[in-house]
This record gives structure tokens, C-alpha cells and sequence, in this order.
């Protein structure tokens, strides 16, 4: 069964890449290291940013050298879900707290 939900799940969210100007509508959700490993592997993305949530939750972004995007939320038990994928990710300078002054 899991390797059924398994391939499900990578079919998923390789689909959602495909799917231009259209945003998950429901989260593809799972185990939180098979969910990463998946997007490594299918589309290159590697984590560049991460915080954490009042909630407990970690949200990730994770990042591929052509532009796709994902952004990944996981819960203190290990389950994690896709919530939002896309292309043409570009990176932002951020305000220096000292000056005031994008780095």
C-alpha cells in the first residue's frame, strides 16, 4: 500500500508542476522526508529558506537551479504537505537591519 501512495504521490506532485497559472487546491501530503527526496529527484529543488511557525509547523522553500518552486509545510510528526509549487523563482535582496538598506 505504502508504495502505491508512494508513486501516487510523486505523480501528484510532478503534475502539479505541469499545470501553469493553477494552484494546488489541495495539498499532496505525506511522509515529510519521501515528500523532499521526491522534489530532489524530480525536479532538482533543494531548500533555501525555512522558518518556524507559533504553530510548531516548519515551513520550507525549496528551490531549483531552473526556477521551480515548492513550498513545503511540515508538522512536528514528520508529516508534511505541498502547498504551493511554480516556476520563475527569483531571489530578493533583504534589508540590512543595521542601515536600512538592502544586502
Amino acid at each position: 500500500m505504502n508504495f502505491i501512495y508512494g508513486h501516487l504521490l510523486s505523480a501528484a506532485a510532478v503534475a502539479a508542476f505541469f499545470m501553469p497559472g493553477v494552484s494546488l487546491a489541495q495539498p499532496i501530503c505525506g511522509d515529510r522526508q519521501f515528500l523532499l527526496q521526491s522534489l530532489a529527484n524530480e525536479h532538482k529543488e533543494a531548500r533555501v529558506a525555512l522558518g518556524l511557525a507559533a504553530s510548531g509547523q516548519v515551513v520550507e522553500v525549496l528551490v531549483a537551479p531552473s526556477g521551480s518552486w515548492s513550498i513545503v509545510v511540515s508538522q512536528p510528526n514528520g508529516r508534511a504537505c505541498l502547498i504551493g509549487a511554480g516556476q520563475g523563482w527569483q531571489d530578493v535582496s533583504r534589508p540590512d537591519a543595521k542601515r536600512g538598506k538592502a544586502s
